[in-house]
C-alpha cells in the first residue's frame, strides 16, 4: 500500500500534466526522458515531426515552474513549543535527545525583517558570500549575482549559500537576534579557535535546493532558525543505521553515520521525496514538519535529517556541545585520532579547558588522556 503524507487535495495540486527530466543527476536536471506519450502530445501539438530543439524546449523551465506547495504538507510530527523555559527544554527535548519545533522567540528578532532575500540585497548586495555544495566545494559570489540566480535557475537541486564568515565580517547582525540561554551555550566556545571547527553559518536557499540525508559531524546538535521562507524537515532517530533507499557507512574523521559522497552527490532532497517517501509504510516514515518563518528547529545529536526549501529561504544554524552530547563528541574526537591526531588535541583541549569548572563531567581516562596529549594553546 503506497502512504503518502499528504492529503489528496494536496496531491492533485502538484504539477503532474508534464513528464518531469530525468532526476538522478541534479547536478544535470535537463537529461530528458522521453516517453511514447510525450512524443505523441508533443507532436499533436506541433503539428509535425519534432526535433531537438523541440524537444529542448517542452523541457525548458520545468523545475523553475514546479509548484512545491505538492510539499506542503499539512501533517507535523514535530511537537511546536511556545518559548519554553530552560527546565522545560532540558527535560523534553534536550536530555531526551529530542527534536523540537520552537516558537514565540525568533518571532521578535528585528532579523526577522533584517534578513530576508530584499533587506540583505539592500544591506549587502556587493559582499561576498560563500556558495557551494557539500560534494563540490565552495566558492565565492556576491548576494546580488545569488538572487539573479536563485531567480532564474531551472535546476532541480540549486546551490546553496553556506556562509561561516559572513557575520563575522559584518558583527552588527549579531545584535539583531536573540536566542534563549539553552540554545545559545556552547560548550565548544572554550576551546581555542585554532581547535574549534567552524559551527555557525548563514543559509540562503533558493526554492528546490536543499541538503540530502545526513547527521552533522562531531556527534553535535543544531539549531536553525529560519527568517524567510519555508523548509520542510525530514528527520529519522538515531537509533536507525540509515534511511530507506541510503547507504550508510562511518565517516572515519568524525565518527558519524553518513551518506556516501559519491550517492549522495547523484540526489536530492526532492528527489527522495518524490520517489522514495510516497512507498514507504508508515512506521518506515521519517518524522515531517514544514517549518515557517520565525520558528527555530532544534536537532539533536546523531538524527539523521535532509531539507527541502519550498520558497527561497534566509536562515541562520548552528551547531553545538552541551551537557547532552559532550561524551558522545569526545567519543568521536578520540576514534577519529586513530586516523588523524588533530582530534585529540581537540579532544584534550576540550577537558582541559573544562575541567576546573566541571570536574564532575569527566573520567579518569579523560584526565589521562589529557594529560599525555600535547597542543598548542
Amino acid at each position: 500500500m503506497v502512504v503518502c503524507p499528504c492529503s489528496a487535495a494536496t496531491r492533485s495540486r502538484g504539477r503532474r500534466s508534464a513528464e518531469p527530466p530525468h532526476e538522478s543527476t541534479p547536478e544535470s536536471p535537463m537529461l530528458p526522458r522521453r516517453t511514447a506519450e510525450w512524443e505523441r502530445d508533443a507532436r499533436a501539438r506541433k503539428g509535425r515531426d519534432l526535433t531537438p530543439a523541440d524537444f529542448a524546449a517542452e523541457t525548458a523551465g520545468f523545475w523553475r515552474e514546479y509548484d512545491m506547495e505538492e510539499f506542503a504538507f499539512a501533517r507535523c510530527d514535530i511537537p511546536r513549543v511556545e518559548a519554553p523555559n530552560a527546565e522545560t527544554f532540558a527535560r523534553d527535548f534536550g536530555r531526551p535527545n529530542l527534536p523540537v519545533i520552537i516558537t514565540g522567540v525568533a518571532s521578535s528578532w528585528p532579523a526577522l525583517e533584517r534578513w530576508t532575500w530584499a533587506a540583505l540585497r539592500r544591506r549587502f548586495g556587493r559582499e561576498r558570500v560563500l556558495l557551494g555544495k557539500a560534494s563540490s566545494g565552495s566558492a565565492p559570489t556576491t548576494i546580488d549575482e545569488f538572487a539573479a540566480y536563485a531567480a532564474s535557475n531551472n535546476e532541480m537541486n540549486p546551490r546553496y549559500v553556506f556562509d561561516a564568515e559572513f557575520e563575522a565580517a559584518h558583527p552588527e547582525m549579531a545584535s539583531e537576534y536573540m536566542l534563549p540561554p539553552y540554545l545559545s551555550q556552547n560548550m565548544f566556545d572554550r576551546v581555542p579557535p585554532r581547535y574549534r571547527p567552524p559551527l555557525e553559518w548563514l543559509l540562503l536557499g533558493p526554492k528546490r535546493s536543499g541538503t540530502f540525508w545526513h547527521t552533522d559531524p562531531y556527534n553535535t546538535s543544531a539549531w536553525n532558525a529560519l527568517l524567510e521562507g519555508r523548509k520542510l524537515w525530514a528527520l529519522f532517530p538515531r537509533t536507525v543505521y540509515a534511511p530507506p533507499g541510503v547507504y550508510a557507512s562511518e565517516l572515519p574523521q568524525h565518527t558519524v553515520k553518513y551518506c556516501s559522497r559519491d550517492e549522495c552527490r547523484l540526489q536530492s532532497a526532492m528527489e527522495w521525496i518524490r520517489k522514495t517517501l510516497p512507498y514507504l509504510a508508515e512506521h518506515a516514515r521519517p518524522q515531517l514538519c514544514v517549518q515557517q518563518p520565525g520558528e527555530i528547529i532544534f536537532v539533536p545529536h546523531g538524527w539523521w535529517h535532509m531539507v527541502l526549501n519550498l520558497d527561497d529561504t534566509v536562515a541562520l544554524t548552528k551547531n553545538f556541545i552541551d551537557e547532552n552530547n559532550y561524551r558522545e563528541m569526545l567519543a568521536s574526537m578520540l576514534a577519529a585520532a586513530e586516523k588523524n591526531r588533530g582530534y585529540a588535541e581537540v579532544a584534550a583541549a576540550f577537558v582541559d579547558r573544562w575541567k576546573g569548572d566541571r570536574p564532575e563531567l569527566f573520567t579518569a581516562a579523560d584526565l589521562r588522556m589529557a594529560a599525555e596529549v600535547r597542543y598548542e594553546e
